[in-house]
């Protein structure tokens, strides 16, 4: 992969380095990014075409109160079949706070400075760094849906997703509430609902870990 990206010479910048795990590896892209919007894509996601960015690009400058603007997706496999296409709600704090769901998913462009103001993402999270910094980066601007399928996701079983669902990442649903809702102003039936999910979610993540007996 760096042969062919060293290629394109000073066209485009690459930094490389081992693995630091993918919060630190995001921060670092933040930082050392030059543009004002910014794209996470990971290797095994392909972009469909250049509308996401055509489009997205100009949602956020029309409007300085968007922070992030989130595509509905599909799921393809291994082979780049479609598997499932992924419609979206309009983003609500009901939805993504109370519903303890992850509404910003792949292809998501989001602001730079917005970013650096809450400080990029948490690197203590290892499973849920993405979910804490779209909940962290809502209380800074507004999360908005763009309704077309302009990103993917592949589904593979050695996704850490798939692969290492157990007690770990179900504690680290729950922490990730308990603490966002101590740091910012919610409402007490905002976070009870929270809560609330937060468990639920959490108990369905635990069944699949063989360390926790039936």
């Amino acid at each position: 992969t760096m042969e062919i990206l060293e290629s394109y010479g000073n066209k485009i910048r690459t930094i490389s380095h081992k693995n630091i795990g993918e919060s630190a590896t995001v921060n670092r892209g933040i930082e050392s990014a030059m543009g004002k919007y910014l794209l996470v894509l990971s290797a095994d996601d392909p972009l469909l075409t250049a509308e996401l960015l055509e489009i997205g690009v100009k949602i956020l400058e029309s409007d300085p109160t968007i922070v992030a603007l989130y595509p509905d997706w599909k799921i393809i496999d291994e082979q780049g079949r479609t598997l499932k296409i992924v419609t979206l709600p309009e983003y609500s704090d009901e939805e993504m706070i109370g519903h303890s769901r992850c509404l910003p998913g792949p292809g998501v462009l989001f602001s730079k400075s917005a970013a650096m103001s809450i400080g990029g993402r948490r690197e203590k999270w290892k499973y849920v760094g993405d979910y804490d910094f779209w909940l962290r980066l809502s209380r800074v601007g507004r999360i908005q849906r763009l309704p077309r399928v302009l990103a993917q996701w592949r589904q593979n079983s050695g996704s850490t997703s798939v692969s290492q669902r157990g007690q770990d990442m179900a504690n680290n649903r729950i922490q990730v509430i308990e603490e966002f809702i101590s740091e910012f102003k919610i409402s007490e039936e905002l976070s009870r609902m929270a809560l609330g999910n937060a468990y639920y979610f959490a108990a369905r993540l635990a069944f699949f870990d063989p360390r926790i007996k039936g």
